[in-house]
């Protein structure tokens, strides 16, 4: 029976403790800080501040790290100087730091004593959760952004988010549209795209990007596959040592050759011309160029009118001249030709695409 109560009187001494009672701590009150993973923090990362500098370092590291509440202890500061230091720098989060601006919702605190010492309860709410924070791709100029564009292109993503440390003002919309022209054996439908950029100002900035497409993204990784055979097969299809002329016209068999075309528009220009034989002049004219590429020709897209009516047709350049190529009135006379500018008659365009 003593041996009984002894244990039971031991394990109300060991809850007590944990419990925080006072009973054999003379009334002492004792305070538990949340565990802070070591790993988890830089060796510069503090709690304690005591200028403007130090609380804006530690506000910076906490959104961009997605925290959401924090304890801080002011260190040989009054009060009245930690507000004025606590509302200039939640501004500037919110207003100016590129992550705050494009996650920060609202940032609150208080100050109050905690075991003797002045401390500030900070808390940060989100309109982005964490872990897209933490999935924020860096850049370091739009080079690199613009590769970041890329590879979510041809991956086919519904969005990407960039931090940009050296941005330029650029028009999203028309780099991605650009580059889809560009690249049509990886992009097979252009997709709607809207683009943010916060904050309104300064030379770091975050960048958020969304592509919307008509077609699944399986369906189009499927196409992408079997679009890029093709490419495959047309590096075949060229002799080994055939000139540039001679290359542009082996092209132009390849992909004239495949059906009996029907001129019309598709979403999936690419997919729909080299599996299906349906294109209009664009998609003729922006895999022709793509396949010239490929072989190391330069061949780029022109835009324009023949005879009143909106086409596209390609630019060659061999031995710094420029000669134009209609894939669609070639096919039509059966024959690969080339023009040059002043026999161009019927054609209306910008000169300065050449």
């Amino acid at each position: 029976m003593k041996r009984c109560l002894w244990i039971a009187v031991s394990c109300i001494m060991v809850a007590c403790l944990f419990a925080g009672c006072d009973l054999w701590t003379n009334g002492a009150y004792h305070s538990v800080e949340p565990h802070m993973q070591e790993d988890y923090l830089p060796n510069q990362y503090s709690r304690e501040f005591s200028t403007f500098e130090e609380l804006e370092q530690i506000l910076d590291y906490m959104v961009e790290h997605g925290e959401t509440s924090n304890l801080l202890y002011m260190r040989d500061i009054s009060t009245q100087q930690m507000e004025g230091y606590i509302s200039v720098a939640i501004g500037n989060i919110k207003n100016a730091h590129p992550i705050g601006a494009y996650a920060v919702d609202e940032i609150t605190y208080e100050i109050g004593n905690n075991a003797g010492r002045w401390a500030i309860s900070i808390d940060i709410s989100y309109v982005h959760p964490r872990s897209e924070i933490l999935c924020i791709r860096d850049a370091a100029n739009m080079t690199e952004a613009s590769l970041i564009i890329a590879g979510a292109l041809d991956n086919y993503e519904a969005s990407v988010v960039m931090r940009i440390e050296e941005y330029e003002s650029t028009d999203f919309i028309q780099l991605v549209q650009d580059y889809v022209v560009m690249n049509p054996q990886s992009c097979m439908e252009m997709p709607q795209v809207s683009a943010n950029v916060y904050p309104d100002r300064g030379t770091e900035r975050v960048v958020e990007l969304f592509f919307s497409y008509q077609t699944s993204r399986d369906s189009l990784r499927d196409m992408q596959e079997k679009v890029q055979t093709v490419f495959d097969s047309a590096k075949l299809y060229v002799s080994e040592n055939a000139g540039h002329w001679e290359t542009y016209s082996q092209l132009y068999a390849f992909l004239m050759e495949r059906f009996d075309y029907d001129v019309e528009t598709s979403i999936t220009p690419a997919y729909s011309l080299l599996h299906h034989g349906v294109g209009d002049s664009k998609a003729f004219a922006t895999i022709y160029a793509a396949l010239c590429r490929q072989a190391g020709l330069d061949c780029d897209v022109i835009s324009g009118t023949r005879e009143g009516q909106p086409l596209h047709w390609n630019v060659l350049k061999v031995d710094g001249t420029y000669y134009y190529v209609d894939l669609l009135q070639c096919n039509q006379r059966g024959k690969f030709f080339a023009r040059q500018q002043n026999e161009m008659n019927s054609y209306v365009w910008d000169y300065s695409q050449n």
